[in-house]
């Protein structure tokens, strides 16, 4: 089965044509632009340091990854996941969507984690549900490199995890 991986700017994701409602997987990627303290919930405190950040969900409940995604995208809501309660420190940039029928969080987060490029602000943030070191990670890029090089790397990760996807990048530009 060939996947489709797509990642929808914040502005464009009620226009966009790639946010279904179908069921699957995500990764946020989000900006924190300073050091921030942030409690979240029976973790404690986080430190957040300024840099990239990534959280791997999935969607199959109603809605799916549509109404996820969107609901990560607002920060006015009760906080029930440990993202909730990071998501009004960083801006969102975006998220990387598969509508495979398989859960591709754990994947994701372990082959993001298998990198030299991630760190975990705290172990357990974002998998309470599951075995993984954590969903919920720090991209840590080598030198200064532009925000379309950490895209490509991301990128070229979430590929080789699961070598049957195709990897789609969609400007704001062209989903209005």
């Amino acid at each position: 089965m060939m996947l489709t991986l797509a990642i929808v700017s914040v502005i464009a994701m009620n226009k966009s044509p790639l946010l279904k409602s179908d069921t699957g997987t995500y990764l946020l990627v989000m900006q924190c632009n300073e050091e921030q303290i942030v409690e979240v919930g029976a973790q404690g405190t986080v430190v957040l340091q300024s840099g990239v950040y990534l959280y791997a969900g999935s969607a199959f409940g109603p809605g799916g990854i549509a109404a996820r995604v969107r609901r990560h995208a607002r920060t006015d809501h009760a906080q029930h996941w440990h993202i909730d309660y990071i998501r009004p420190h960083c801006t969102l940039q975006g998220a990387w969507v598969s509508y495979a029928d398989t859960k591709l969080e754990c994947t994701w987060a372990r082959a993001l984690l298998d990198t030299n490029s991630t760190s975990v602000p705290k172990k357990g943030l974002g998998s309470s549900d599951c075995g993984c070191w954590a969903h919920f990670m720090r991209w840590e890029a080598e030198g200064k490199v532009s925000y379309r090089t950490v895209r490509q790397q991301i990128e070229a990760v979430l590929q080789e995890a699961c070598p049957d996807a195709t990897p789609v990048w969609v400007e704001t530009s062209q989903t209005t």
